[in-house]
């Protein structure tokens, strides 16, 4: 059996192909959660040092991540165990929206149609899958985020959720 020694890069042709592998499929498993299964709210709450507290409804489940920081963010999973909305509410700096957002990320930022700064005030894009609309006001940041194909029966738009900031 052949022994591999990182320095010597010719010995592990595998090596990188099978770490890069890894490591893209760690990160897709990562950004589940718009749109994800329930299971990728454990994995926003671990990325994040959130703690949890769970409120079930007879439509959704309104998991609630209580950030280190006093950051609140609500991640509302469908009774099919899809995230349909995620809200956000916090002091200084937002949530990391890449964790939050997963592959709908890049349109939060302005890429696409969407052409308002996410820094502004306020940044609305409301698209036939995607609704986001995100607020500044005096180092206060709120926001929600929805895809209206995977909204419980009877609601045409965002759930209303209590999302305070904890001092």
């Amino acid at each position: 059996m052949k022994t591999c020694f990182l320095p010597q890069k010719r010995r592990c042709p595998g090596l990188r192909a099978m770490v890069l592998a890894a490591m893209s499929i760690s990160s897709v498993s990562a950004y589940a959660t718009l749109g994800g299964d329930s299971s990728s709210v454990n994995a926003d709450q671990s990325a994040l040092g959130a703690a949890i507290t769970t409120q079930a409804d007879k439509n959704y489940a309104d998991n609630i991540l209580m950030l280190p920081d006093g950051s609140v963010v609500h991640e509302l999973v469908n009774v099919s165990g899809k995230v349909f909305e995620i809200t956000w509410n916090s002091r200084a700096h937002r949530p990391d929206m890449e964790q939050l957002l997963g592959s709908y990320v890049s349109r939060f930022n302005g890429t696409g149609k969407h052409h308002h700064n996410p820094t502004a005030h306020q940044a609305k894009r409301a698209d036939a899958d995607l609704v986001i609309v995100s607020n500044r006001v005096h180092r206060q940041f709120s926001g929600v985020a929805y895809l209206p194909a995977l909204l419980p029966d009877n609601t045409t738009g965002p759930v209303s959720v209590a999302s305070e900031v904890k001092k």
